[in-house]
């Protein structure tokens, strides 16, 4: 164990000591340094690694229960009713179905949180699938919105292409989830562990935040916009 530092020089046979208030900084640092394994590197910020409190992480459990539960529910019901098997509710269980996996995610950790986990990529890997969660639900609510308002403002348009309208759902359903695979670029690389740089802000470069804020602003607009035709319509 490393109980005197927190950021080693193994090239030099000496050790720098530098104090930080944090875990992530710490390993952050060490990961700059090419001659620090990972490892090492986490053994010598765990005296830094602190976890939730019981009564958070038991929030967090029960949170996350609830959203999965609850959108499970929903997405059952839209299964099963041969019914609600019309484009509309396609787009509602897509919605459904991105915010279970954020209730995954939020699970997941606080579960490693309670196991002790300290591990950043595992940290890492969760954080950017509830990031990407909410990537989809962004997208999932803009395909709702836009639904409604291509049957509000061009009824005749909708009507005519309506044979087709669950193949276009599926269609842009399948789609929005490919175009989300760009919020998970941190698992394939794109990350502060794995490319450290000054840009770096917790796991994740800064131009990362700049483009997961841009998805989801442009997004969110696209929601505000149908929606708001649509009402003023009718």
């Amino acid at each position: 164990m490393f109980n005197n530092s927190s950021v080693l020089t193994l090239d030099s046979n000496e050790t720098s000591v530098q104090e930080f208030d944090r875990w992530f900084p710490c390993i952050l640092q060490n990961m700059q340094n090419t001659t620090v394994s990972y490892s090492q590197a986490e053994e010598a910020c765990s005296m830094y690694f602190k976890e939730f409190e019981t009564g958070t992480t038991v929030i967090y459990g029960l949170t996350a229960g609830f959203i999965i539960i609850t959108n499970a529910a929903v997405l059952w019901g839209i299964i099963r009713s041969r019914q609600l098997h019309k484009a509309f509710y396609f787009y509602m269980a897509n919605l459904s179905l991105a915010d279970i996996l954020a209730g995954i995610a939020l699970l997941c950790y606080s579960t490693i949180d309670l196991m002790g986990v300290t591990s950043p990529y595992i940290r890492m890997n969760i954080a950017t699938v509830a990031i990407s969660s909410q990537v989809l639900s962004a997208s999932a609510l803009a395909l709702q919105s836009g639904n409604s308002y291509v049957v509000v403002r061009h009824p005749m348009f909708f009507y005519l292409n309506a044979h087709n309208a669950n193949r276009n759902a599926g269609v842009a359903i399948v789609s929005s989830w490919l175009l989300s695979l760009l919020s998970l670029a941190p698992i394939m690389g794109w990350n502060c562990l794995d490319m450290p740089t000054q840009n770096c802000s917790t796991f994740y470069h800064t131009a990362y935040f700049g483009l997961v804020g841009a998805m989801i602003i442009l997004l969110a607009a696209t929601s505000l916009f149908t929606t708001e035709q649509s009402q003023y319509t009718a």
